[in-house]
């Protein structure tokens, strides 16, 4: 249900960005994602987080655009709602004020709207309640975000930058991937469309960041899953002005075997394994995707408490 909806609110990004096909290639593009499919199979906080960042995505454009308090409201509170889903959230807040300060040039005319302050403390007051909690219980939402990272451990971990690179691929899906860093030098070419600029702004620069903590870190694939909500508009918008339509439909049709592939793989391995049992058993899928298993017989036994 999410992932559809985070799928119409890349349609209406497309939409007001460019038209109504690149909304809905965009859509179509979105929800046909690897990553999407696989998501699909698990219980985590991604797609709420998504949601909220299209959502927020979508009205603070239109609040760049028409100057109205009520698209900030409704976008500051989905970046606090965001915040309450994921603490991953708070990347928009920076990167939608570098974006703001680029088409106002000139800090003290941002400072002097008062829409700044709405935009700003909004997410605060709903995200407070979460803080006031960790301060009374001593920030453990916080040590367990360290704990996962694992920042103290060794400094330099290539091949954790190498595996967080590559599961990138997996989760937009190769062709769409390759492409989507062959866009990322094409700043020159989208500094004058506002919306486009900003989907730039809030994907390239925040995935760059993320390489960067996959070399001193334990950074999980979904970290920087949020970027391929502006990521797959932008990727698809190249495509469809540099007339790669078939490009794009084969990139689509890929996806859509790769997530098929994901989303049956437990059963897929199954059935290898009775024609191929000295290569691949039960084994096989405890050795790859055995800790996204066993929450039905997780949530038995809390339940009995």
């Amino acid at each position: 249900i999410l992932n559809g909806l985070i799928a119409f609110f890349i349609f209406k990004i497309g939409k007001i960005t460019e038209n109504k096909t690149l909304g809905s290639w965009s859509a179509i593009a979105y929800i046909t994602l690897p990553g999407v499919f696989y998501s699909s199979l698990l219980i985590n906080t991604d797609p709420i987080l998504l949601f909220f960042w299209s959502v927020s995505t979508y009205y603070f454009l239109r609040a760049m655009k028409l100057g109205k308090l009520k698209y900030f409201l409704i976008s500051s509170i989905a970046v606090g709602l965001g915040l309450l889903s994921k603490y991953t959230m708070i990347l928009f807040i920076p990167f939608a004020l570098l974006y703001w300060l680029i088409l106002e040039k000139n800090l003290k005319k941002l400072l002097a709207n008062n829409n700044f302050y709405f935009f700003i403390l909004i997410p605060i007051i709903i995200y407070s309640p979460n803080l006031l909690w960790n301060l009374k219980n001593s920030f453990v939402t916080y040590l367990h975000v360290k704990d996962i990272s694992g920042v103290e451990k060794n400094l330099i971990k290539p091949d954790e930058f190498i595996q967080f690179f590559l599961s990138q691929f997996l989760i937009m899906g190769p062709l769409l991937m390759i492409y989507f860093l062959y866009c990322s030098r094409k700043i020159y070419e989208i500094r004058s469309d506002r919306n486009l600029l900003f989907l730039y702004i809030s994907s390239v620069p925040i995935l760059i960041i993320f390489l960067i903590l996959a070399f001193i870190s334990n950074a999980n694939g979904n970290w920087a899953a949020f970027i391929y909500i502006p990521a797959t508009i932008m990727t698809v918008y190249f495509l469809l002005k540099e007339g790669k339509k078939l490009f794009l439909f084969i990139a689509i049709l890929s996806n859509t075997i790769i997530g098929l592939f994901l989303y049956n793989y437990e059963n897929f391995i199954n059935y290898l394994s009775i024609f191929m049992p000295e290569y691949i058993s039960s084994k096989t899928i405890d050795q790859t995707i055995g800790k996204f298993k066993g929450w039905q017989e997780l949530g038995d036994i809390v339940e009995s408490y």
